[in-house]
């Protein structure tokens, strides 16, 4: 009898143990998804800022391709685009900011 309980004892203990190790492993997983997209966001929106079409038809192509890449990544998993759209929102805000104070702090040298 006593053997019994605790093998059920011991079977309980490593399921449990078995249960939380996986829920670990997809927090982890999860983060880890969320820092590779918000990573190559902020390399796709750097891109972007730094784009320069080479015609009209390549700069309407390119941001087609991009809202079509947004949208798909959406609707495959929605934990990978917010961390995306809020990596590439990041990215702007920290460039936007760098671009306001060079503009503020520089002197502007005009010759005439």
């Amino acid at each position: 009898m006593m053997k019994a309980t605790k093998l059920i004892l011991a079977i309980t203990l490593l399921f449990a143990s078995a249960i939380s190790y996986g829920q670990n492993q997809e927090k982890d997983t999860t983060i880890g998804k969320e820092d590779y997209y918000k990573e190559g966001a902020k390399e796709d929106a750097k891109f972007e800022q730094e784009f320069n079409s080479k015609s009209k038809s390549e700069d309407k192509s390119f941001w087609k391709d991009q809202r079509a890449y947004e949208k798909e990544l959406k609707k495959k998993d929605e934990v990978a685009h917010e961390a995306y759209m809020q990596g590439k929102k990041t990215h702007m805000q920290n460039t936007t900011t760098i671009v306001m104070r060079v503009a503020i702090t520089e002197p502007i040298i005009s010759f005439m």
